[in-house]
């Protein structure tokens, strides 16, 4: 049997606590039968029903526990992406995205960049520059000074 004693974040899943539930339930009414009527053969079908409950939740935490031992998705690489309108008026967009590349990352910023300004055609967009990993602007002065 699988060890519950460590936290399992999958114990949250909606079909492990329905199978939790009956086994409970299953557990209860069987605990409650075989110390009303020991000698009953009704004893041997509850006491089967329980074993069978018992190993369906023993292989869902077995189950999340395995898939707690799989090495955590790949995270994708953050771009920060600097659009400006293409005839070189206006502000600068400035946007971050997690993509494959940067060729995905200037994707996502050229769309974000449309909707934001109002549905602007993406031709009428320029990228001023990508770069790659976690940036920190310390300072930024704008044209139109």
């Amino acid at each position: 049997m699988s060890d519950l004693s460590t936290p399992i974040p999958m114990l949250a899943d909606g079909r492990f606590r329905s199978a939790l539930a009956a086994l409970v339930n299953r557990a209860s009414e069987a605990l409650d039968y075989i110390h009303k009527t020991p000698q009953d053969d009704g004893a041997a079908a509850l006491a089967t029903g329980l074993k069978g409950a018992i190993q369906s939740v023993d292989a869902m935490a077995t189950d999340a526990l395995e898939a707690m031992a799989e090495p955590p998705p790949r995270t994708l690489p953050k771009f920060t992406v600097f659009i400006r309108e293409a005839s070189g008026a206006g502000t600068t967009h400035i946007s971050v995205h997690a993509g494959a590349d940067a060729d995905a990352a200037v994707e996502l910023a050229l769309t974000e960049a449309a909707a934001e300004w109002g549905g602007w055609d993406r031709d009428d967009l320029h990228v001023l520059g990508v770069v790659k990993g976690d940036v920190e602007i310390e300072r930024w002065e704008g044209a139109g000074q």
